[in-house]
């Protein structure tokens, strides 16, 4: 599976207040997101944010008032070169 990140706050653009992001890492242990995710996601007034993979930056993540779930904590970040999908169903 590649390695992604998001990218900044683009993935939340299309979010409408109250979502919650989800994303499927593949349960890799590097970081899907991390501060810049969730101050863009508090400013659209996102619900949450669900990672299935690693989450950053958990100094601001620990005090953030945005529930953020992740499967792990790391430092090691992914690569924004090859981006994710949007708007995929839950199955």
């Amino acid at each position: 599976m590649p390695r992604r990140l998001l990218r900044g706050t683009s993935r939340h653009r299309n979010g409408v207040p109250g979502a919650v992001t989800v994303v499927d890492g593949g349960s890799e242990e590097i970081a899907y997101a991390g501060e810049l995710i969730a101050r863009g996601a508090l400013a659209r007034g996102l619900g949450g944010i669900v990672v299935d993979g690693g989450y950053r930056d958990i100094t601001y993540v620990r005090n953030c008032e945005l529930p953020i779930y992740s499967r792990f904590v790391t430092p090691m970040a992914g690569t924004t070169t090859e981006l994710g999908e949007l708007q995929i169903p839950i199955t």
